[in-house]
């Protein structure tokens, strides 16, 4: 979201500028520093980032792992514990759905799909309901915030994307669900989950208390309390200026993935890269190209997302015109008015997106942000609309 004369900017920590210069930098999440899949990308903003003054934000299990990165860079620090405005406390009782739902309630399940059957049996009871889950667009997401931030809506249904970057008036946060997959397996939620979850609840200058609830609440509540673990190590991505050593760039993530753990740096998992590097390298050997196109961040899951990554690239080796065509096929599909179909449509604009951005094809940004635009509001007039909403399985 471009907005003229702006001073401030604001990104996933993935797309962190370290090329520039900031009077300040703000890390926020910084717990985030250990995940698997996204850890790497904090600890490069952590050292990386160029500004005469860097905020580094986190809960307190993350403390000592990033002072220790902070020391390695030679800089100093000072510490700063920010204390709770409203009191949070736990509901003993057992939650039961939906006769316990309340205004100012946000439900929190996993996935998309329970997402969608919670807040259509609410709307079908006369219960106005926002939704935010991951697949849905940034704009779509605080469109949805935004209704409930008015009264528009009185419950909110959400996954765990609600634990980050929305500050919404929540009274009380529901557990109806403890598990989630993860993209691995099945499990229940870490004590950190929930306290990041749970602490969504008692706005400040709103409400003077929060509440967490849960159909189970013992497991919920002895979680809560538990103290945090600190962490020990901080995931470490695969450095660029390594890409000379190897003539191939899936040998270099192949000796990247046999480094063992070091002190408390961890090599972050290559796999899916390594995939992605193979498979371009059966029809090209320009390990430069396959490392930007590696780097391009997009859900590789996702069929038809992946394979329009893949002809991105077969149209790079053949020229911008190509790829400008390719993009222009894109734009030119007629929109479905499903939401599943919306939202892989997202998804590929986004990853068309980044393309361009990545390798400057500057005449493409414009009309596919136009296009993001209208598939978000199409996207939101679904989800705001209970018909259509009675109709989604």
């Amino acid at each position: 979201i471009f907005t003229p004369g702006a001073n401030i900017t604001c990104a996933t920590v993935e797309m962190a500028d370290l090329t520039r210069h900031f009077q300040v930098a703000i890390i926020d999440e910084a717990q985030m520093i250990s995940n698997t899949d996204r850890g790497g990308a904090w600890t490069q903003a952590t050292f990386g980032i160029c500004a005469d003054k860097v905020h580094v934000c986190m809960s307190e299990e993350a403390f000592n792992i990033v002072v220790r990165l902070i020391t390695e860079c030679g800089d100093d620090y000072t510490v700063i514990h920010h204390e709770r405005k409203t009191v949070l406390k736990p509901q003993k009782t057992a939650f039961r759905f939906p006769r316990d739902v309340k205004k100012g309630d946000a439900l929190i399940v996993f996935s998309r799909k329970d997402v969608l059957k919670y807040a259509t049996f609410l709307e079908r009871q006369g219960i106005k309901c926002s939704m935010i889950y991951g697949n849905l667009p940034y704009d779509v997401r605080h469109q949805e915030a935004a209704r409930f931030i008015s009264g528009e809506t009185k419950v909110v249904v959400a996954t765990d994307a609600i634990g980050m970057g929305l500050n919404l008036p929540i009274r009380r946060v529901v557990f109806l669900e403890t598990a989630k997959f993860d993209g691995y397996c099945l499990r229940h939620l870490e004590p950190e989950e929930i306290r990041q979850i749970a602490g969504r609840a008692g706005r400040f200058g709103i409400y003077n208390t929060g509440y967490f609830a849960s159909a189970v609440p013992e497991y919920i509540n002895k979680a809560y309390y538990c103290a945090p673990c600190s962490i020990g190590s901080a995931m470490i991505n695969i450095p660029s200026n390594l890409i000379d050593i190897c003539d191939k760039y899936s040998d270099l993530l192949k000796r990247w993935r046999e480094i063992a753990p070091r002190s408390y740096c961890v090599p972050s998992d290559i796999e899916t890269k390594l995939f992605l590097a193979m498979k371009l390298e059966e029809i090209c050997d320009n390990k430069y190209l396959i490392a930007d196109f590696v780097s391009i961040p997009f859900d590789v899951k996702i069929k038809p997302v992946h394979s329009l990554w893949y002809e991105l690239f077969k149209a790079e080796l053949q020229g911008k015109d190509y790829v400008i065509n390719l993009i222009a096929e894109l734009l030119g599909q007629n929109m479905v008015n499903n939401l599943h179909y919306l939202e892989i449509r997202y998804k590929m604009l986004d990853l068309a997106f980044s393309y361009c951005r990545k390798f400057d094809l500057r005449e493409g940004l414009e009309p596919i942000m136009k296009e993001k635009k209208t598939v978000s509001e199409r996207i939101n007039e679904i989800l705001v609309d209970k018909a259509s909403r009675s109709c989604v399985s």
